[in-house]
């Protein structure tokens, strides 16, 4: 009884671990490029057929859940992207006769400087580099080290 018991018990553990385990959502496509819709927005994903067989793309989105599709001629996958953790999926190349295994990761987007046309004129054409005490201060402290002997540490400059 005890050994029906362990068995069924293995059995079921078994299963149960099977059962999770998801598919890959697979793309199939003969063409180079795909329609891709990436938080409602329509664009391209051109150049299949160059990618390696293994692929990863870091996106910088909006919301920390976005849905993410992928349409080829006669194929569709929908999967959804979350900050730092990988969506795995492939695309069968029926060109090639190949797979490929792609991995997309996403995070924060960081908007882009804006400047107002004020502060545009007042700098146009103009060049400047600020060197911040702190990094001179750590210069400092590494060039009377050790490390500071060593041709990591440039010294000679004013």
């Amino acid at each position: 009884m005890k050994s029906i018991l362990a068995c069924l018990l293995i059995s079921l553990t078994v299963l149960n671990t099977l059962a999770q385990q998801q598919p890959l959502p697979t793309l199939k496509t003969r063409s180079n490029s795909l329609i891709m819709y990436l938080a409602g927005q329509r664009d391209m994903f051109n150049g299949v057929n160059e990618l390696p067989k293994s692929f990863s793309y870091d996106l910088g989105l909006d919301q920390e859940t976005t849905p993410f599709i992928l349409v080829s001629e006669t194929d569709s996958v929908a999967m959804t992207v979350r900050y730092g953790l990988p969506t795995n999926f492939r695309i069968i190349r029926q060109a090639k006769g190949d797979t490929v295994l792609c991995e997309f990761t996403s995070h924060k987007q960081v908007k882009a400087a804006t400047f107002s046309d004020a502060y545009k004129q007042l700098n146009e054409g103009k060049t400047s580099i600020d060197i911040p005490e702190v990094y001179e201060l750590v210069n400092v402290v590494f060039a009377l080290t050790d490390y500071g002997k060593t041709e990591a540490i440039y010294k000679d400059s004013p």
